[in-house]
């Protein structure tokens, strides 16, 4: 406790469990927006979000800074804001709680933005199956990346980029909002950060196969 604590209000304390509680007290609606949006922290802004009403935005709090990880999932599973779940999704870093995030989405431009922007590899793939694209989960194992956090050997990624290519040319119309990026894990070079030579052993490409030219006929239909 600081001499400052002693002439200004008990919301202003040095001390977050004091503020915290001022807050709980507190009637001032305006007072309240300020302490959510600009107290340094969480704990005190969920409050405040609390006392507003502001349901949603007082779980974000907790489902982004609570500690432990068993608290954020908690309110993870109590959020149905569809922006929010896909910001936790993306971002935390415990993946069991985006996973969790994963489970309360339905949006699909949220599911679509999780899939291709998680940081977890399993995030991306459950995002993936949620939203029934094959390709997805077939593109996550053509980058090497196992949902355990493994790798898939060569000949596995190998058999993605097959049946990758296999969907290009059959059905080109799923593939083509994301045509360039899929051509391009299938298709980019890797090499042995050590040696500096190709680990695929087909010479040009990564995966040792040729993708398809983007369809530009089909953009219009």
């Amino acid at each position: 406790m600081s001499i400052k604590d002693l002439f200004q209000p008990k919301w202003k304390h040095c001390d977050p469990a004091v503020r915290k509680a001022a807050v709980e007290k507190l009637t001032d609606q305006k007072v309240l927006a300020d302490i959510a949006k600009h107290d340094k922290d969480w704990s005190v802004r969920a409050a405040a979000h609390e006392k507003l009403g502001n349901k949603e935005e007082a779980l974000f709090e907790v489902a982004k800074n609570a500690m432990p990880s068993k608290v954020r999932k908690a309110a993870v599973e109590k959020l149905t804001d569809q922006k929010v779940l896909a910001d936790v999704a993306k971002n935390d870093e415990d993946w069991n709680i985006p996973n969790a995030a994963v489970a309360k989405l339905t949006d699909r431009t949220m599911l679509e933005d999780v899939a291709k922007n998680a940081r977890y590899s399993r995030v991306r793939k459950a995002a993936y199956y949620k939203l029934g694209c094959q390709w997805g989960v077939l593109l996550e194992q053509a980058k090497g990346e196992r949902s355990n956090g493994g790798k898939y050997c060569w000949k596995e990624r190998k058999a993605a980029a097959m049946e990758l290519i296999a969907i290009a040319k059959n059905n080109p119309h799923a593939l083509l909002n994301d045509w360039n990026r899929i051509k391009n894990i299938v298709t980019t070079a890797h090499t042995d950060k050590h040696t500096g030579c190709a680990i695929a052993p087909h010479g040009d490409s990564g995966i040792g196969l040729d993708f398809p030219p983007y369809p530009s006929h089909l953009e219009q239909k």
